[in-house]
This record gives C-alpha cells, structure tokens and sequence, in this order.
C-alpha cells in the first residue's frame, strides 16, 4: 500500500513547516554546537586525520622554533586559546548564537571569535588545510540517530499541530 500523506492548507512549503520559535532555535542549536564541538575535539586529537587526510605539516623553520617555545603541542596548538574556543563552550571565544536572515531563515552559528580561528574558519590561513566537515562512520551513526530521535519527532509534532489549525 502506498504512502499517502495529506498536508494542511497551512503547510505551503518547507519553511512554514521549520517555521521555529526561538526556544526551537535554541534547542536547535545546542545540538549543532554539540555536534561541531563533539567534531573539533577529534579534529584536534587526531591533527584532522579523523575527518580526512590530516592538516597539513608545519614549515621545518616554524615547526624547530615551535619545539622550542612549546614543546610537545601539536598542529594547530600554541597557546590551546584555539581548540579551547572550537571544543568547549566556556571559552569567551566560544561562539553560538542564532538569528534570522533577511528572508526570515534561521542562522545558527558555532565555532570560534579567536582572531587565529576565524582565519581557520574562512579558509584563508595560509599554514593549515582545513576541509569542509566530513564525517566517519560512526559520526555518522551519531547523526541519524540525533535526526530519527530528535528531528523526526519535532517534525511529527509540527504536522500535528498545524494539522490541528484546520
């Protein structure tokens, strides 16, 4: 038998659906920053090899003088004001926040306010290669599970109460 399914008069597009109310977008985004933040600590555990092929060495000069000030810190960690400001939240330069665009969609943001971070962040930092998120199996597994108990659910409450507007 075929699925059938009868959405409301009220329900246009996806985006009255997702129309989220600020503590919706809240929750949303605490389980975004759980997700990036859950990423970036086995990005800086693994020097990025755990969502691809690593991040690329340091220059022999840098890497000498770096053993040298901070001696056993690895790619990415000088002072750890960086990884602390990617993986926790009580870092100042923690940064999640959300707002709405201009055409009325949601923003979530998570990630870092550090000067060296947004650099990392929008891709311009000349030393180290950082890659869109990919994901390994069992991060994946994570985010299904998130989306079937979590997304899922939220959508099925949403159909039924617009449902119920009728």
């Amino acid at each position: 038998m075929p699925l059938t399914v009868r959405l409301s008069h009220r329900v246009r597009n996806l985006d009255t659906l997702f129309d989220f109310t600020p503590r919706e977008a809240d929750a949303a985004l605490d389980t975004l920053d759980d997700m990036v933040r859950a990423y970036e600590v086995e990005q800086f555990a693994t020097e990025g090899r755990s969502g691809g092929k690593g991040w690329s060495q340091l220059s022999p000069g840098y890497k000498i003088w770096k053993m040298q000030v901070r001696p056993g810190r690895k790619i990415l960690v000088f002072d750890g004001i960086l990884r602390a400001s990617l993986t926790t939240t009580s870092s100042p330069f923690h940064v999640k926040t959300w707002s709405r665009s201009s055409s009325g969609g949601w923003i979530l943001r998570s990630g870092s306010r550090d000067p060296k971070g947004i650099k990392h962040q929008t891709f311009v930092a000349p030393k180290v290669e950082r890659k869109p998120m990919q994901f390994m199996p069992h991060q994946i597994a994570a985010i299904r599970s998130g989306i079937s108990n979590t997304l899922i659910p939220f959508v099925k409450q949403r159909f039924r109460a617009l449902a119920s507007m009728d």
